[in-house]
């Protein structure tokens, strides 16, 4: 491509010919790229995430005393599994709502990584009639951290049912950001916080009696209403001498960032 220099002007060098001739051309009619400028505690984990090396299971159910609970799991909510290899349904539990995973410890901390398959993957296996995930994590002295995500997936998307719950711990909870539905939070000596993220998403109703209920994600009354007993995602805490912190699961906690920046800080001496 040959550039003609419009008359009066002064003749463009080799270079700046170079440096025309690569010019990308811009579609005006282009949006601008988005840019997210809220501020909040926390920062956002690439969108991209990588399936641990191991093989899905359902209905996991862990239970130490004086041990740590720490590990990650896929969880397949279409898996069956024959009932000789499942413990025997809590008293306040029936196989209906037997929890897809189950993770408690005494005198120790509870930390998982848990990732949840979407059923459309296995449409050849056999589904169970489940009309949620059911996901369970408990300390008694230790804390507790579910950092739950959602393989998406076009398809039928089943709700979660998460329940956290700690005695002299503090509950870290991750939510994908898919999680849409009610909150309930019961706290003694301890207090709630949302990442400044999640906070932009959810509608508070009440806080009495260290019982805080609220909601994350587009809150329609009248649709509500209508439907009915609520079938979508819930999420219900307590901690009993602790604290209760709600991250979306593409976010990385704050504190914890501050501190390995602070260790490298000191490492290198900045």
């Amino acid at each position: 491509m040959i550039l003609v220099p419009e008359s009066g002007s002064a003749p463009k060098t080799k270079s700046e010919e170079a440096n025309l001739e690569r010019a990308p051309e811009v579609n005006m009619e282009d949006p601008p790229p988005y840019v997210d400028s809220q501020e909040g505690s926390s920062t956002i984990q690439p969108p991209s995430r990588a399936l641990p090396n191991i093989r899905p299971s359902n209905f996991v159910c862990l239970s130490r005393q004086n041990d740590s609970v720490k590990g990650s799991w896929i969880i397949d909510p279409t898996m069956v599994i024959p009932s000789a290899f499942l413990p025997s349904v809590p008293e306040d539990e029936t196989e209906q709502t037997r929890s897809n995973i189950s993770l408690s410890s005494k005198n120790g901390a509870v930390s998982a990584d848990i990732f949840v398959l979407p059923t459309s993957n296995h449409t050849s296996l056999p589904i169970t009639h489940r009309k949620q995930i059911i996901i369970r994590g408990a300390s008694h002295n230790g804390s507790v951290t579910l950092k739950i995500h959602e393989i998406a997936s076009e398809g039928k998307r089943l709700p979660m049912q998460i329940h956290g719950f700690s005695a002299n711990g503090n509950i870290n909870i991750y939510v994908p950001r898919s999680f849409q539905g009610p909150v309930s939070v019961k706290l003694r000596n301890g207090n709630l916080r949302f990442s400044e993220t999640v906070k932009a998403s959810v509608t508070q109703f009440s806080e009495m009696n260290g019982m805080q209920r609220s909601f994350i994600g587009d809150f329609d009354a009248n649709a509500i209403q209508n439907a009915g007993e609520w079938a979508g995602d819930t999420l219900s805490l307590e901690s009993r001498n602790g604290s209760v912190k709600v991250y979306f699961d593409d976010e990385v906690d704050e504190p914890t960032r501050l501190k390995s920046q602070s260790f490298l800080g000191r490492l290198f001496s900045f």
